[in-house]
């Protein structure tokens, strides 16, 4: 077995490493050259500190992605080839990137993993990471009716202003793909404010296709998320919406479970602390 890094691999050597251990996912995964770079971009994924594993012959048998923001790490891919699976190869990945993360001086490193995949929680249990929360994936179907209720005033904000305010206003941090660090690189954001937009009674942060919108941060009292969510269904008529892994425990996730958003992915949240916090 040859030991390597990402930051070895070129572009799309990349891509066919990612796509390759996830391989037999239990959601359906491939990703483009691009989509990838970005990832691995937004994502502050340390190329040169996340391991990949070849046999013999140059083929891909195992990788790790690990993002380092500050002291903080996250593994935003992991994953064993087909053919190598069930020889222990994960148990000792997880060893091999998590000793990369103390020797960077990371004091604890987050994952997600899926409610279903039972055999990755097992792996990442014996590590030393335990549940912190459970994140959800909810949809609203184009088909579905519209909101009852009047939006209120609704004002185009920027995006930086909206996620600044948010960020004071939040009482559950996001899940790592949706802290600003990721949020605040993304092309072509966009961000609505209900109510004035220098004082707003809350933020929706989203990137929108041609008649979809994905909603990458909703902050604010459940009455007000609700109008500013009738506010955006007006806007994509016939489009689908999707909040993606949000916490379990945001007033978010009670309001669109009650209101006919479909929960689509669960994931579980797991952490381990590799050196006391200061």
């Amino acid at each position: 077995m040859r030991v390597t890094t990402l930051a070895a691999l070129d572009a799309a050597a990349q891509r066919d490493a990612f796509n390759r251990v996830y391989e037999g996912y239990l959601i359906p995964l491939h990703l483009t050259t691009e989509q990838v770079a970005q990832h691995f971009d937004l994502n502050d994924i340390a190329r040169a500190h996340s391991p990949v594993w070849l046999d013999d012959d140059g083929a891909v048998l195992a990788l790790a992605a690990l993002g380092v923001r500050g002291t903080r790490g996250w593994i935003g891919g992991f994953g064993v080839a087909p053919p190598a699976r069930g020889l222990g190869l994960g148990h000792r990945l997880i060893a091999a990137v998590l000793a990369e993360a103390a020797a960077l001086g990371l004091r604890q490193v987050r994952l997600e993993v899926l409610a279903g995949n039972t055999a990755a929680s097992r792996v990442y249990a014996r590590a030393g990471f335990v549940h912190r929360r459970w994140l959800r994936t909810f949809e609203r179907a184009g088909a579905a009716p519209p909101p009852a209720g009047a939006a209120g005033a609704v004002a185009e904000l920027a995006a930086g202003a909206a996620l600044a305010w948010a960020a004071g206003q939040r009482r559950e941090p996001p899940a790592w793909q949706r802290e600003p660090e990721s949020l605040r690189h993304l092309p072509a954001l966009r961000a609505l404010a209900l109510g004035p937009p220098a004082a707003p009674l809350a933020v929706a942060v989203y990137s929108a296709g041609a008649a979809d919108a994905h909603l990458l941060d909703l902050t604010g009292p459940s009455a007000a998320l609700w109008s500013l969510l009738a506010a955006l269904v007006a806007r994509f008529p016939g489009g689908r919406l999707r909040v993606g892994n949000e916490p379990e425990a945001s007033p978010l996730c009670a309001l669109l479970a009650a209101n006919g958003w479909q929960e689509v992915i669960r994931q579980r949240e797991m952490s381990i602390d590799l050196l006391p916090a200061r």
